[in-house]
């Protein structure tokens, strides 16, 4: 899905060692963000995604929405579009004009 898109085409491609601690962590612009998707932030990093985390990174569609176990047809957020980006302790989520960053830093616990 989206593989036309020029941030696949641009980035895709590019090979370089950027660790995720080199950028600062995202902020939706003021009023948010409209039309095309903004460049994305997390995909040239190299850091590996932290242990025992769920690899994510791509574009979403949202298919069904459930609540408490029970389908909602019709809800709004059906066919909305999302990126997900992953790197390190880091997960970057860019939809519906809002752009947000978070870092694990919170030990976790063990079992």
């Amino acid at each position: 899905m989206f593989t036309g898109s020029a941030w696949v085409r641009r980035f895709a491609t590019v090979r370089r060692t950027v660790s995720v601690e080199s950028i600062p962590v995202a902020h939706t612009p003021p009023g948010g963000w409209s039309g095309t998707f903004p460049e994305p932030l997390l995909s040239v990093r190299t850091d590996p995604i932290i242990e025992d985390a769920p690899d994510m990174r791509w574009m979403w569609r949202v298919a069904d929405v459930l609540v408490e176990g029970e389908p909602i047809p019709g809800h709004q957020m059906i066919g909305a579009i999302q990126r997900i980006e992953q790197a390190g302790d880091r997960v970057t989520i860019t939809a519906g004009g809002t752009s947000t960053t978070c870092a694990a830093t919170a030990p976790r616990p063990t079992a």
